[in-house]
């Protein structure tokens, strides 16, 4: 599991949405890096 896999999942159990991390990575590293964290965590 990569680094940010990891971090959304870190983010899950402080209470953040899975969906809000997702929109800030998104935001800030574009949506082709949020489609490998979605399918990193869907493969987990």
């Amino acid at each position: 599991m990569t680094f940010w896999a990891n971090y959304v999942i870190l983010k899950e159990k402080e209470g953040i949405d899975r969906a809000t991390t997702l929109s800030q990575i998104e935001t800030k590293y574009g949506l082709n890096k949020r489609q490998e964290i979605e399918n990193d965590l869907n493969n987990q």
